[in-house]
């Protein structure tokens, strides 16, 4: 996800980036690259057997996940219409902005919570 920023703003800016298919290419890549590496290191884990217990936490962490995302999403939207909103057009480059950074951050979250909520509920589902 850094490598993505640094080459949305850095490398070519919002404005320029929707029309530079290098880039896009060179983000597609490194994209690309993190869903390999984060899917051998899926099959690489050691395949425990899943009780109610890790369900449960797996449904609130996907809950407060999906919470996070949208709110996330509504509040760079609404942030973006009102900087652009006297030019009249958003460069289209946001679009892709939003869909890397939303799939990124649904991974990190995720994660995080569901190892929030994995050291929170003990053995009997309760807090």
């Amino acid at each position: 996800m850094i490598a993505f920023i640094a080459l949305f703003f850095i490398v070519s800016g919002p404005t320029e980036w929707g029309t530079d298919s290098n880039i896009k290419l060179i983000s597609a890549v490194v994209f690309g690259i993190g869903y390999v590496v984060f899917f051998f290191v899926q099959s690489k884990g050691k395949k425990a057997k899943k009780n109610e217990r890790d369900y449960l936490i797996e449904l609130k962490s996907s809950n407060a996940t999906l919470i996070v995302i949208l709110i996330y999403v509504f509040l760079l939207c609404i942030s973006i219409f009102v900087y652009y909103e006297n030019d009249g057009s958003v460069p289209v480059s946001w679009m892709w902005f939003i869909a890397y950074t939303s799939v990124f951050l649904t991974y990190i979250i995720n994660s995080g919570i569901y190892l929030w909520y994995e050291k929170r509920i003990d053995g009997s589902g309760k807090h």
